[in-house]
């Protein structure tokens, strides 16, 4: 068995008799910034520039760091490779020391305190030669908030290290196609390091696609990258809503041009709002002359109750259907009412927007189901581009959710959204498929909550999803189980500033309900979409072979496929077509896979999401990443209030024809608090655990690389052991569970998790960790107290809390 454990520092500097350095835990706000010029480079390092060798490569590493941090590499590289260093665009080298336990395609190191932050190039070395290099600190731009964009034009970019202490940003524009560049001017105002806020340049031609690129202001032309996404010059104009995208400028056309639905002589019916007569008829018929008009326009609804009713039942009823260049505008939502859920309308969509249909909205309104038992299919269907709810509150009660599926530019501002105890719990709000979507200063209260699933380019900010437990449970036929927000298949996404909260009492506190109930986040593949597992026959430069498999059809979303054991190990690809038992990937693998490659295709769970700054109180599950398969995955700075754990729990599991294989990579958990100490019933950890249910040795590594850097768990007293799904202790994990029977155990599960800088206090079993670990890292943590033996030493409690890991 090889060695498991790299232990770099495992007792603080204060029981060592040195200044102990302060670890910050749970820091909150953007990062102050001042323009630092003539970064000082460490004295010494290397002039030499040595080749690039095709036989050297780095698949997995840290995209950020701190002076001090320790890292993790792995890819392919030999057993005695080195690491060089290089810091901003400065051309010294720096040999970084390696730490114990180095092996064949993995090793540890890290960065010396004494480095400056800044850009950091890291490549691997053997035989005189290197790897391409890897940049950390490298600032990403995922997506803007909007791809359209006009000159001046307030935006939003999300992605991860936009800010970097001591640097500025740049933000460049360059025209698709050619042409000067131009550049945006960085706006500091609730910018952090996952999403600047900036204007865009002036001089921008309409209808002009560009290319952002963006830097930090590390490493000068090193330091900038391509933003994901691009973005169109629109016209320029007023955002008369205060909509807050560049999008929003689209209706300015609209907002002069305005109709009272009372009393408009442009219009053929006028409603009445007084609550008895159906208004349907009449905002039919203005929907259909404003969206006939040149620009479209307003339609206002004064004070009043505008009663709707659908004609007959069945699927086929329709409530208000939206069509382009429409706003539906109430005086206020206290005072402007549309009211639904009248006799024979049991099954029908309140509101309708098909594909095609852009620029409308709905503002200042309450949406009223008048009969709370009814349950209608959906409440809504809201397809097409261009579309803001603002101020709504919308009373569903048991009527399901609003479905804007495959919405494009969605934005949703300060709405009330309610919905009681629907039989089928999905929630009160669908995005599948949604692309470009702003969720803002919303309340959604509800039994299973919102979903971001199948989204992109999603930021969720600053809203309240509130479990409300009076609304009570489904037990019959099956207990259900509910989730407060889920992430499945989603990539791109912010969520950040949100809170996430049980009301109206305490979390259920009888089985089933603490098991299945109230998972804050979850990310799963409950449908296992187009996997599949096995081993490699042959390979190509561009091919994959395995010839035991007989596939057919078309893929059903857009898989991608990993080598996760054997030669190439660490590498993944989009899936271009295959043949019946071939795959053909996007780009050329770095290490061309053999006989001894494991492989596994799966659509990817969750990627580049981040979660920052967000507080639970009384979930039973806080982060879940339940089976997924995940990469680019940050928990930052959130606060978890008797409501469990951030749990990372990637598979090996035994499915019928094949074992699914979820890894998961490159997480980041960072500087989050969390704590039980109140709660009487469940307890709280970070960490990841891999679940096997197949029999035999595992094939490859479920998980690589995960930091958990300046965390702090609080347990109570006593411990509760924390329940999701099963039971599992406090503290601090990185743990393998293997099947109960038939396990054989050759090869670890998870590989390079780091902990550094944590806290732990009243822990019986601060640290959790088994054989299932290969080159695990330890610095500096510092677990307080130890609620059995009563200790306050790092030392000896850490020894306690050791399962069955060598600690040589």
């Amino acid at each position: 068995m090889k060695k498991i454990l790299s232990l770099l520092l495992l007792v603080p500097s204060l029981l060592l008799g040195q200044n102990a350095k302060t670890v910050r835990v749970g820091a909150a706000g953007p990062t102050s910034l001042s323009v630092l010029v003539n970064v000082p480079v460490p004295p010494g390092g290397s002039s030499t520039v040595l080749p690039v060798s095709t036989d050297l490569h780095i698949f997995h590493i840290a995209k950020t760091a701190d002076p001090g941090q320790p890292l993790f590499l792995q890819g392919a590289f030999p057993a005695n490779a080195t690491v060089n260093l290089t810091i901003n665009e400065a051309t010294p080298t720096y040999s970084l020391t390696i730490g114990p336990n180095q092996q064949l395609n993995s090793l540890n190191t890290f960065i010396p305190e004494s480095y400056p932050m800044g850009l950091y190039g890291i490549s691997v070395v053997a035989n005189g030669a290197k790897s391409l290099t890897r940049y950390i600190n490298r600032a990403e731009g995922h997506f803007t908030t909007s791809p359209d964009v006009y000159s001046g034009a307030p935006m939003e970019l999300c992605g991860t290290n936009l800010l970097l202490p001591g640097f500025r940003p740049t933000i460049r524009f360059q025209p698709v196609g050619g042409g000067a560049s131009l550049y945006a001017a960085f706006d500091q105002t609730n910018s952090f390091d996952k999403r600047i806020n900036f204007r865009a340049p002036l001089g921008l031609t309409v209808g002009q696609a560009y290319q952002a690129l963006v830097s930090n202001g590390a490493g000068g032309a090193l330091g900038e990258s391509l933003v994901g996404t691009t973005v169109t010059a629109i016209t320029p104009g007023l955002d008369v809503f205060n909509i807050g995208q560049a999008w929003g400028a689209k209706y300015a056309l609209l907002f002069g041009n305005v109709y009272n639905i009372m009393n408009d002589p442009r219009l053929t019916l006028h409603a009445v709002g007084d609550g008895v007569t159906n208004d349907k008829p009449a905002i039919d018929a203005a929907i259909t002359i404003i969206n006939a008009s040149t620009n479209g326009g307003v339609l206002l609804f004064p004070n009043g109750t505008y009663k709707i009713i659908i004609a007959g039942s069945g699927s086929g009823g329709v409530g208000i259907t939206f069509k382009s260049k429409v706003v539906l505008m109430g005086t206020s939502k206290d005072s402007t009412i549309l009211s639904f859920g009248y006799s024979g309308t049991q099954t029908f969509d309140l509101f309708k927007r098909d594909d095609g249909v852009n620029t409308n909205g709905i503002m200042n309104f309450t949406i009223q189901n008048v009969d709370p038992a009814s349950e209608a299919w959906y409440t809504g269907v809201m397809r097409g581009s261009e579309m803001f709810w603002k101020n709504v509150r919308f009373n569903m009660y048991k009527a399901d959710n609003i479905a804007f599926w495959g919405a494009v530019k969605l934005a949703l501002l300060d709405c009330e959204i309610t919905q009681t105890l629907n039989k089928d719990i999905h929630g009160p709000l669908s995005l599948t498929g949604a692309t470009y979507v702003v969720a803002k200063r919303n309340v959604f209260r509800f039994v299973g909550g919102p979903g971001i699933d199948q989204t992109k380019y999603v930021l969720w900010e600053q809203n309240r999803l509130l479990k409300d437990v009076s609304f009570g449970h489904v037990t019959s036929p099956n207990v259900k189980t509910y989730h407060v927000m889920t992430a499945d298949f989603t990539q791109f996404a912010l969520v950040h500033k949100n809170t996430f909260e049980t009301v109206s009492g305490n979390k259920p506190a009888n089985p089933p309900f603490w098991i299945n109930d109230l998972e804050a986040v979850i990310s799963e593949d409950p449908d296992l979409i187009d996997q599949d597992q096995g081993s490699v026959s042959s390979a190509t430069p561009t091919t994959l072979t395995d010839n035991s498999k007989s596939w057919s059809g078309a893929f059903q979303m857009n898989p991608v496929v990993t080598i996760y054991g054997g030669t190439g190990a660490g590498q993944t690809k989009p899936i271009t077509s295959r043949t019946a038992n071939t795959l053909t990937v996007g780009s050329a693998w770095s290490v061309v896979p053999d006989a001894t490659s494991k492989y596994s295709v799966f659509n990817w769970t969750i990627k580049d999401v981040s979660f920052t700054f967000n507080v639970m109180e009384r979930m039973q599950r806080g982060f879940t990443m339940y089976f997924s398969a995940a990469e680019n995955v940050n928990f930052e700075y959130n606060t978890l209030n008797n409501s469990g754990a951030i749990d990372l729990n990637p598979a090996h599991i035994q499915r019928t024809g094949f074992i699914q294989v979820n890894p998961q990579y490159d997480f980041r958990v960072k500087g989050n608090e969390l704590s039980s100490l109140t709660d009487p019933r469940n307890g709280n950890f970070i960490g990841v655990h891999t679940s096997q249910t197949s029999a035999g040795a595992l094939t490859g590594y479920l998980a690589i690389n995960t930091q958990i850097i300046g965390n702090k768990v609080t347990g109570g007293i006593p411990n509760f052991t924390t329940q999701i799904d099963d039971f599992y202790p406090n503290g601090f994990l990185s743990y393998h569970f293997p099947p109960s029977s038939g396990y054989v155990a050759t090869q670890p599960a998870i590989l390079g998790t780091t902990l550094w800088g944590n806290v732990g206090v009243n822990l019986d079993n601060a640290l959790n960790t088994n054989s299932g670990n290969d080159q695990m890292i330890l610095k500096q943590n510092y677990f307080q107290y130890n609620v059995t033996s009563g200790q306050n030493d790092n030392l000896r409690s850490i020894g306690n809390s050791l399962r069955t890991t060598n600690l040589n």
